[in-house]
């Protein structure tokens, strides 16, 4: 079967045209469909959006997103729909990158670079995690707040060593406007002991059942004390009290340590996603 991609410049009608395909299964699309909320409630959190649907004879197939500088987003599709998408994309212009569950994101990587030419610079393993309820509380000393606006310049910083340590792209005007934004929003949080944060948290990106918590960093001279696991444990716990049904979390596969905490918390996998650094 053949499939058109199609492009859009409305996030509403995008929306209607991708969430059918994204609630076939929601945690593993909690980014994608956070990334719609976000376009919807907050457009000018990204000053460019590209937005692209893999139609098939009657409906959505697949889904794909870019809000430059970010990679290249993907939904999971069929593997023809993925070679559609990736000769469409690499028709056009090089991208930074292209991240999404697998095994649709392995497929459309492979297409691109055999049709663009390239090499994929550095791939990072994740997987993806749905919590219904905390079922254990991790105990470390001190407490949790939301970060304001006079935290902006440290969360900045910490923000940016989180990405170097994924190593994901750095980019140091989206790093600035995204902690403004969070903030504001009071999606930002700290964990404090001995009068100042000890680690780092975040979230956003709403779905019909949950949200998604991001940003999780603790310094490494403040690592192994418990920290991370419980912050994200009473975050995890006030978002579910305020009513959502469930919270995801994607993590890096080539950290075990956190993926077991996680897990002793409540977070259950999903599935497995990738991202791909690519190189022309």
């Amino acid at each position: 079967m053949s499939y058109a991609v199609a492009a859009h410049s409305d996030p509403t009608r995008f929306a209607e045209r991708a969430r059918p395909v994204l609630l076939e299964n929601e945690a593993l699309h909690c980014l994608a469909l956070g990334i719609i909320d976000v376009l919807i409630r907050n457009p000018s959190r990204f000053a460019v959006a590209q937005l692209l649907t893999l139609e098939g004879a009657e409906r959505a197939v697949g889904v794909a997103w870019r809000t430059p500088p970010h990679p290249l987003g993907l939904s999971r599709m069929p593997d023809a729909a993925a070679d559609a998408l990736a000769d469409h994309v690499a028709a056009a212009e090089a991208i930074p990158g292209v991240a999404g569950p697998r095994p649709s994101v392995d497929r459309f990587c492979d297409r691109y670079l055999s049709r663009r030419g390239g090499s994929v610079r550095r791939a990072i393993a994740q997987r993806i995690h749905r919590l219904d309820r905390v079922t254990a509380e991790p105990r470390a000393p001190g407490t949790w707040r939301a970060a304001n606006a006079a935290d902006e310049a440290h969360l900045v910083g910490w923000s940016r060593r989180f990405l170097v340590d994924c190593g994901l792209p750095v980019d140091e005007a989206e790093i600035a406007h995204g902690v403004r934004s969070e903030t504001e929003r009071g999606c930002r949080v700290y964990w404090e002991h001995g009068g100042g944060p000890v680690s780092m948290a975040g979230f956003g990106g709403r779905t019909p059942s949950g949200i998604r918590i991001s940003w999780v960093y603790t310094p490494p001279d403040l690592r192994g004390r418990g920290y991370a696991s419980a912050l994200v444990a009473a975050l995890s716990e006030r978002l579910l009290s305020d009513g959502r049904r469930c919270c995801f979390l994607y993590t890096d596969l080539a950290n075990p340590t956190s993926n077991r905490i996680y897990q002793r918390i409540g977070y259950e996998p999903v599935g497995d996603a990738a991202y791909y650094q690519l190189a022309e």
